[in-house]
């Protein structure tokens, strides 16, 4: 092993070998296993994403809003979890940032990451964003529509309201020498420029926005980065039939390991930043 690797603990699944003998192959599937791999620290960074004060603080209340985002909160079954699981991704970026281990922060939206220098900087450095290709014909008139009748009438419209409210975690915000980015293209910009490429994620949701949303695991995947997640420091998005179980949340954890790279436990993560 490299003197520089810490050997990390990380959980994968064994997706083989089918057994055609039953009705359903996957019977055959070993599951899950333990291996510890060399990961070494300075090539490794701590992402923590989209951990928000909906819920947290009285800009962004839960249950209780006023009428100018109520739809918006009614949807949002997962609040009780999420602040649940806050105290994980708290210790999360305290080991981090005790250990030194390099620390990003991503906001969904710009409005609340321009407070931070670390951000008006990494801008300015990383340059334009790369053009988009051209869209569907039609655009995305369509979209108001679909989303009034997945979250009930009045989602849509009150969009910009909660928008406008979101901002860091009380207790996540940016220290200073921390990252702060919005897009993949300013993620990959602020990697690139302090040779990481293993990403630990945190945050939420982990079905949702950090496989999705911009500087998600989909996106850093296809760029080549190994991506980590911190299974009890991140919440899911559930619905009716899978939040009893937390099916949604297993499944995150299956999907992680065969399409981004690994599971992690957070003591798994701290005993590997305790490493001499």
């Amino acid at each position: 092993m490299d003197p520089s690797a810490r050997g990390l603990t990380v959980h994968h699944y064994r997706q083989y070998p089918i057994d055609v003998s039953t009705e359903h192959p996957a019977d055959g599937f070993q599951g899950w296993a333990a291996s510890t791999i060399a990961v070494p620290r300075e090539q490794t960074a701590l992402i923590v994403m989209h951990v928000w004060n909906l819920g947290l603080d009285d800009k962004l209340p839960w249950p209780k809003a006023d009428p100018a985002i109520e739809a918006q909160i009614a949807t949002c079954e997962w609040i009780r979890r999420y602040r649940a699981d806050l105290p994980q991704m708290e210790r999360a970026l305290v080991s981090a940032r005790t250990a030194g281990l390099p620390v990003c922060h991503i906001a969904a939206l710009p409005h609340y990451a321009e407070a931070y220098p670390a951000y008006q900087r990494n801008v300015t450095e990383a340059g334009p964003e790369p053009p988009r290709p051209p869209g569907a014909p039609a655009g995305e008139g369509w979209v108001r529509e679909q989303l009034d009748l997945a979250y009930g009438a009045g989602y849509a419209e009150q969009m910009p309201a909660l928008h406008a409210r979101l901002d860091f975690a009380p207790t996540m915000r940016p220290k200073d020498g921390e990252g702060v980015c919005v897009t993949t293209h300013q993620l990959n910009h602020w990697l690139r420029q302090r040779g990481i490429s293993n990403l630990i994620y945190v945050g939420f949701a982990i079905n949702w926005c950090l496989w999705f949303s911009p500087c998600g695991m989909v996106d850093m995947r296809r760029l080549g980065y190994r991506c980590f997640a911190v299974e009890d420091a991140t919440t899911t998005v559930e619905y009716g039939e899978s939040v009893a179980t937390l099916a949604n949340k297993r499944a995150a954890m299956w999907r992680i390991s065969l399409m981004f790279g690994y599971v992690l436990r957070l003591a798994e993560m701290e005993a590997w930043l305790a490493q001499s």
